[in-house]
């Protein structure tokens, strides 16, 4: 029962993550959130873990090209804990 609890609320916390894209002045913005849930026998290894990112996109120039900035801190119940927070930076081409 335990088991299928945590994974009806993963489900449920993907099913509403967080991700507004907002337009402004050439600006879109957004936020993520979500639940890392191990299945199968790999559960005796890890633990439930969270993810949390955040990014943004700039106008560069009077086309489509635009800048993007990303980040997410993923924390991983492992022992000891394993916790990375990567940064992506690129170009993206279009709307």
């Amino acid at each position: 029962m335990k088991r299928t609890l945590l994974a009806g609320l993963a489900v449920g916390c993907l099913a509403i993550v967080a991700a507004f894209p907002v337009s402004a002045q050439g600006l879109r913005w957004g936020v993520s959130a979500g639940v890392l849930m191990p299945m199968g026998d790999y559960n005796t290894i890890d633990k439930p873990g969270w993810i949390v990112g955040a990014g943004v996109m700039i106008k560069a120039g009077t086309g489509g090209m635009r800048i993007v900035l990303a980040t997410r801190y993923t924390s991983v119940a492992l022992n000891p804990s394993l916790n990375f927070l990567p940064i992506t930076v690129g170009l993206t081409f279009g709307k």
